[in-house]
């Protein structure tokens, strides 16, 4: 009747449009476009109570969640969407990355194999996991993942390549990091981290000499590290048992920076190590008048003239290594036995007693001392110290006592 629909007219009321499927899909998006994603969430969730079935919707709604980093409504979201379409990758794609910001490495890999059981040609899929092995650190495995992704040739080949050859460093297959590093240079030619790991991996594969003109090639690069570079190579022939090559490197490494005490000394230290004792002598000499306070270079250059008999000079080298550390046995004993060389036992005597003073359990000191008392006619003396020998070491005061039976 008439009065009915008046009635009714007036008890109307105009609905909300925003509370409409239209009116929240529109405010979701419109907010969403804007970058105010906690109204937009708010419309889409009522969107989505209005129509439960739109996965578009669902996946919309799960973005938003993620975006906002409140993770487990995503997932919860992304696993409604799942239930009515199955067979989507994408949205396992989704999983995985969001359990990887969650830093949840199983998780995310067991959702990426389930988007990689359904689409073997999505090559993110390999990239992601191989982000997730190595948060695991399963190196391994992140290496086959990351070059299962590089083999579709994608734009960004070369980093991943840097990221395989890390992972072989750590698996230590050499010749793999090398190889990826190698490839990864094509692009990044002024990485420097990048030359420095291609560096190690060539080294630590044995590829010395190729090691070594990459060093080289760093030093012209980046001339604050050359001697840094440099040392590397020498100690690189020098472990190697390469001599001659650890001698060349050293050599270079002085042309390189000739004012530098540091490189002469390492060039004077194979010297020695090869028993080229002049050649050590006068690098030795270079070192010291550069850095005269360098104390260790008057000790290698006395230890040299010893070596080729040149006593007096041998003395002279650890007299200035005392003056410098005056409280070092060594020194003190090194000149003392230069005397003995000489035969001028009393000279040797007051170095030799201070040796043993600096320390008392240097048993080859005693001995010596021993001897020189022996050589200045005063066998009490030598006696006194075969006391000391018998505790400090027998086997010396054996050899002591056969020559005092001598005397």
């Amino acid at each position: 009747s008439q009065t009915n629909a008046v009635k009714k007219f007036k008890e109307w009321q105009a609905e909300n449009y925003f509370e409409t499927l239209e009116g929240a899909l529109f405010a979701g998006r419109i907010y969403e476009a804007v970058g105010e994603t906690g109204r937009a969430q708010i419309h889409l969730e009522n969107a989505v109570k209005l129509n439960p079935n739109d996965v578009n919707l669902l996946l919309q709604l799960a973005d938003i969640y993620s975006e906002q980093r409140n993770f487990e409504s995503a997932i919860s979201t992304y696993e409604k969407a799942l239930q009515k379409q199955p067979n989507r990758d994408d949205i396992y794609m989704k999983i995985g990355n969001v359990y990887l910001n969650m830093m949840k490495w199983n998780e995310a890999i067991n959702a990426f194999q389930k988007a990689f059981d359904l689409n073997p040609q999505n090559e993110k899929v390999y990239l992601y996991m191989g982000q997730a092995y190595e948060e695991l650190r399963q190196f391994d495995k992140a290496a086959e993942a990351y070059s299962k992704y590089v083999s579709f040739d994608p734009e960004d080949k070369a980093e991943v390549q840097k990221r395989i050859g890390l992972c072989k460093m750590e698996t230590k297959d050499f010749e793999g990091a090398a190889q990826a590093f190698g490839e990864a240079l094509k692009k990044f030619t002024q990485d420097l981290d990048l030359h420095e790991n291609y560096a190690q991996a060539l080294l630590k594969a044995k590829h010395y000499d190729e090691a070594a003109q990459k060093y080289y090639e760093l030093a012209q690069l980046n001339p604050k590290r050359a001697e840094i570079y440099y040392n590397t190579v020498v100690r690189m022939y020098d472990e190697a048992k390469m001599p001659d090559k650890a001698i060349e490197a050293a050599q270079k490494m002085v042309e390189a920076n000739p004012q530098s005490d540091t490189a002469h000394y390492n060039l004077g230290y194979l010297y020695v190590r090869l028993k080229r004792f002049k050649d050590a002598v006068e690098v030795f000499k270079k070192v010291i008048e550069l850095r005269p306070d360098n104390d260790y270079a008057y000790y290698n250059l006395g230890y040299c003239y010893n070596q080729i008999k040149n006593y007096s000079e041998a003395i002279k080298a650890f007299q200035k290594f005392v003056e410098l550390n005056p409280e070092e046995a060594n020194g003190w004993f090194n000149i003392g036995i230069n005397y003995m060389m000489l035969k001028k036992f009393d000279a040797a005597l007051e170095p030799l007693k201070k040796t043993v003073e600096l320390k008392p359990d240097f048993s080859v000191a005693w001995f010596n001392l021993a001897i020189t008392y022996l050589n200045l006619n005063d066998r009490y003396s030598a006696i006194d110290i075969l006391e000391k020998l018998k505790k400090l070491d027998p086997s010396l005061a054996q050899r002591l006592r056969d020559i005092l039976s001598r005397y």
